[in-house]
């Protein structure tokens, strides 16, 4: 048990470091690739929030499937955003708030984890109730307008 907390507390420490290497300076190949598989499996149960519990695009009739599916592509890709912007406040917030240390996220994974869920169900919410609905009715409007 104690060998599979420090396998996540380590795998937490790189994620996190590597998406602020992202902002701070352009990252390796190797790094970026190491990226996406940690960025992939920390919003696996973003997306299972999202597509399981919220259930954010309507099933009525209105919409087309292009609608649909540019709904669906814009929840992914604002997940994985989520998961970007959890991870920054992670680390901004423990290098520039004097009161915290400065590797809480390192030596408290398990509380770093449930912050980090905490802030991205927060966002994803917000992105459900304020945009999704404004991009469902501006790509409404713009199929009107191109059929004929």
């Amino acid at each position: 048990m104690y060998n599979l907390i420090k396998i996540y507390s380590s795998c937490w420490e790189r994620f996190i470091d590597y998406i602020y290497l992202v902002e701070n300076k352009k990252p390796s190949g190797k790094e970026f690739f190491i990226l996406l598989i940690y960025l992939s499996l920390f919003s696996i149960p973003l997306l299972a929030f999202v597509f399981f519990l919220l259930h954010p695009l309507p099933d009525n009739n209105e919409l087309s499937e292009q609608t649909l599916f540019y709904g669906c592509i814009s929840m992914i890709a604002f997940i994985f955003g989520s998961s970007a912007f959890s991870a920054n406040i992670i680390k901004f917030s423990s290098e520039k708030i004097p009161a915290l240390p400065s590797d809480i996220y390192k030596k408290h994974p398990f509380i770093a984890t449930v912050v980090f869920y905490v802030i991205g169900i927060l966002f994803i919410l917000a992105f459900k109730e304020v945009f999704m609905p404004l991009f469902i009715n501006i790509t409404l409007i713009i199929l009107a307008l191109t059929l004929p």
